[in-house]
């Protein structure tokens, strides 16, 4: 009989759908995903109805800064899961309460997270992930530094599994092979770029990912190489203002916006004619998006301000990582890589080796898989 799993958590983004369908490929499971499928967002999916999995819509209400997830009680009493599997965001007190409800009445429940905090631990987290933690019968982290946390809260680490992150990488190495050269062609002349050395950044502007610091960095950089082009795929609150922030600085011609793509054929395009990715800190999924590309990345080497996809990267195997809040620091591995060719050919390939081998969407169902069979 097949195990029926039910997974609650706020959105389904398209990525984790890429996950839902390559786990039931991989596995015999029946799989229910209960969330707000109703919000829609650039992240999101207009409808669901094609996919293997069932999604089941959750209302969540709003109050200060938390939220309920509501009638969970209800959705899981009508799928009566095997299993179920919480995202466990501290701000979800609806999650909370269905958590301690579901240990009570005997279900085996697991909490997926990152299971530490983006700028550093806070008190009502850590007691809320050492809870969890211990009440649960699995925890699934996403990186390693999550299941060090949750080993430090005192919880065993033969209970926490790292699940790993990403994106499914076939669909772009297919992508990559309907790549048009014309058009690329088409954009170095559009907008002056040949014989420039491209950056790339795909990402939205937003105070976490420190944008004006890469624009002060910019304005470092182009002192020492006038032959560097910077462009700033996204959108995101802070937009207008890093626009400003390039005129006021006198580097409009070395700052190229080109707001929100989500068509991948598009950003194809964009990767292919780059020749590095660079974050100043936090980055997310685009580690595996440029990975995939075959583009080295630059990014900080902090350990509270990254994300768990940090986890897939490694010092000079398949990026450079620059000193925290160092513009100089910065602007050097950049140089080091524009003028040290082995270099740079030997991080594009690991990079690609990363995601093909490593850290791969089968590699993380896999994961899954194992940590569920644990139970």
């Amino acid at each position: 009989m097949k195990k029926r799993i039910l997974i609650v958590s706020p959105l389904i983004p398209k990525y984790n759908v890429e996950f839902f369908e390559n786990l039931l490929d991989m596995s015999s499971y029946d799989l229910y995903i209960a969330a707000n499928i109703e919000n829609k967002n650039d992240l999101t999916l207009q409808d669901y109805n094609m996919y293997k999995f069932n999604a089941i819509h959750t209302n969540i209400k709003q109050i200060g800064p938390f939220q309920i997830t509501l009638k969970l009680s209800k959705i899981i009493s009508k799928v009566n899961p095997d299993i179920i599997i919480y995202s466990a965001s501290p701000r979800d007190l609806g999650q909370m309460f269905s958590i301690i409800r579901s240990r009570i009445l005997g279900y085996k429940v697991v909490v997926w997270s990152m299971f530490h905090r983006i700028g550093g631990p806070r008190l009502y987290s850590s007691i809320y992930y050492w809870f969890l933690g211990k009440i649960a019968h699995r925890n699934m982290t996403y990186s390693r530094i999550g299941k060090l946390y949750q080993i430090a809260r005192s919880v065993k680490g033969s209970k926490v599994d790292v699940i790993g992150t990403a994106i499914d990488e076939r669909k772009i190495f297919e992508n990559k092979n309907t790549l048009i050269n014309s058009e690329v062609e088409s954009l170095l002349r559009k907008y002056n770029l040949d014989n420039k050395f491209v950056l790339l950044q795909v990402v939205r502007l937003t105070e976490i990912k420190k944008p004006f610091f890469l624009i002060d960095m910019m304005k470092l950089l182009v002192k020492e190489d006038k032959n560097v082009v910077l462009i700033l795929i996204g959108g995101g609150i802070l937009e207008d203002r890093v626009k400003k922030y390039v005129k006021s600085n006198g580097l409009t011609e070395f700052v190229i916006f080109l707001g929100p793509i989500y068509d991948e054929k598009v950003l194809n395009q964009w990767f292919t004619l780059s020749q590095v990715f660079v974050i100043p800190t936090c980055i997310g999924l685009s580690a595996h998006h440029a990975c995939a590309y075959g583009l080295p990345i630059i990014t900080d080497n902090s350990l509270i301000n990254q994300a768990s996809e940090f986890d897939i990267l490694s010092d000079r195997l398949n990026c450079l990582l620059y000193e925290e809040n160092s513009l100089h620091s910065f602007v050097e591995k950049i140089l080091e890589l524009k003028e040290n060719e082995q270099l740079y050919k030997r991080l594009s390939s690991n990079a690609l080796t990363t995601v093909s081998e490593v850290h791969s969407i089968s590699k993380k169902v896999a994961n899954f898989i194992s940590s569920i069979e644990k139970i």
